[in-house]
């Protein structure tokens, strides 16, 4: 603990002569300020969007006139389920 101290004394005191008082606040301050403009530009990067690409194929489609339907057909579920309804139902009272 003592090392760092005898490393930050001299920088202390140097900083205090050059600028007063509060020369290490303002160190401090500048060293923030330089953090916020070297993340800035990873923040503001726009990735782009996977859903964008389907987006503007489903807008290719239909200004073409073309419509693909989405698989959500309810009868293909529902023709499994109804293989394993023995299983799935409550056999007695108590279940």
């Amino acid at each position: 603990m003592e090392a760092i101290l005898s490393i930050l004394e001299p920088v202390n005191t140097f900083l205090t002569e050059q600028f007063g008082a509060l020369g290490p606040l303002l160190v401090i301050g500048v060293l923030g300020m330089f953090l916020v403009l070297l993340t800035l530009p990873i923040l503001l990067k726009r990735e782009k969007d996977p859903l964008d690409k389907l987006r503007q194929a489903a807008r290719e489609d239909t200004a073409k006139g073309e419509k693909k339907g989405l698989r959500r057909g309810r009868n293909a579920n529902a023709d499994k389920l109804d293989k394993y309804s023995g299983f799935l139902a409550p056999q007695a009272e108590k279940e």
